[in-house]
């Protein structure tokens, strides 16, 4: 059988999540772009705990909505563990927010809905992280309850990258400060993004090859291709330290079709060795959700580079 492989040249685009509500607004992803005076950003670890106390991998969303500006944001992400780190960081209007509303689909596609408000709120001040703590999701009587709880975390993250483009890292629960961020690249919103966004062009190029379930691989490179300016912020955080890096990462990968997602994910080569940059990759192409139901193995490369 002959073998098909996918090229697919990258673009600066966003993930738009799943949207629970016409009426509610779409948070955007954040990809290290300077943040406006009105905007913060906020992430999570989300947890779904059964009736046996193990956990389950699914879809999470959820609803916030700002108690002075009264806009209401709809999200979505994947369950994770919370020694991994927040599948993502999303950009919304600075404010205080409650909590209205959650829903959860299984790895079997049953879906469970939660009505709030929740009692505590969420503070995302202007210009810093918010982090939302992690929240259980549990299933109580036999599966036939669903309810919440949010427990604050501190956020065991290399933060210091982020002193060009946020004030502070907060606890968005209780209000703590983690760390606080002064000095002249951070007050005047010039950080290295945006001279290196405005002088030079970052290209990343997919090379998908599924073998003998290649007919598969449109349907993967689309979500490749929806999360592309996700995944490229690990190559434009490497750059931050060195601004001549470019090669290549091939993974050799197993896809899970009842878990709909990477669940093993293995360097077979790369030119490009920085231990930050590699945890970024591995942790963005983990959280990738796909809808193929066919369990698989594969092999991914990308190729990065920048032009004048």
């Amino acid at each position: 059988m002959k073998r098909t492989r996918f090229w697919i040249w990258g673009i600066f685009s966003l993930f738009y999540p799943y949207l629970l509500s016409a009426q509610n607004s779409l948070p955007k992803v954040w990809n290290g772009e300077i943040i406006e005076a009105d905007q913060g950003l906020v992430c999570l670890y989300s947890m779904m705990i059964d009736g046996a106390m193990k956990h389950r991998d699914g879809e999470f969303s959820f609803i916030l909505k700002g108690r002075r500006n009264k806009i209401s944001y709809s999200f979505s992400t994947k369950t994770q563990e919370p020694k991994l780190a927040p599948n993502g960081y999303w950009k919304i209007k600075a404010d205080p927010y409650d909590l209205v509303e959650a829903s959860f689909v299984d790895e079997r596609g049953y879906k469970r809905l939660w009505k709030g408000p929740y009692p505590k709120g969420i503070q995302v001040k202007p210009r810093s992280i918010a982090s939302m703590g992690t929240w259980y999701l549990v299933y109580l009587k036999g599966d036939n309850q669903f309810n919440i709880l949010l427990k604050p975390i501190h956020l065991l993250l290399p933060i210091d990258r982020w002193k060009g483009s946020v004030l502070s890292v907060t606890d968005g629960i209780t209000g703590e400060v983690f760390s606080l961020y002064k000095g002249e690249s951070a007050q005047n919103g010039q950080g290295i993004r945006r001279v290196l966004r405005g002088s030079r062009s970052i290209q990343m190029l997919y090379k998908l090859d599924l073998f003998r379930f290649n007919t598969y691989a449109t349907e993967m490179s689309r979500i490749l291709q929806t999360n592309d300016a996700d995944i490229r912020s690990c190559y434009t955080d490497l750059l931050e330290k060195d601004e001549n890096a470019k090669g290549t990462l091939t993974y050799v990968f197993a896809y899970s079709g009842i878990t709909q997602g990477i669940k093993s994910l293995k360097i077979k080569q790369t030119s490009l060795n920085d231990p930050s940059f590699m945890e970024c990759m591995y942790y963005k192409l983990r959280a990738l959700s796909f809808s193929l139901t066919q369990s698989l193995v594969g092999e991914l490369s990308f190729q990065f580079n920048t032009v004048q």
